[in-house]
């Protein structure tokens, strides 16, 4: 099945009952399932993020440690 886009969103609404000026705007600003897709960041997305800038953290202090621990 099709995911639907902003003017499917529009005629739904129209459909709906709410006048197509109305309408309009919303239609607008209502993401379709594909534009959400390309443009949230879902759970798993930021897990990822947190755990490599943990990962970058605790290698940037390890590297301090190592060079201050020369010194």
């Amino acid at each position: 099945m099709a995911h639907p886009s902003s003017i499917d969103v529009l005629n739904m609404l129209v459909e709906a009952g709410l006048e197509r000026e109305k309408a309009e705007p919303l239609a607008k600003e209502i993401l379709t399932r594909t534009e959400a897709k390309e443009t949230l960041a879902t759970k798993s997305d930021l897990w990822r993020v947190a755990l490599t800038q943990t990962g970058a953290t605790i290698a940037g202090v390890g590297v301090l440690i190592a060079l201050l621990g020369a010194v």
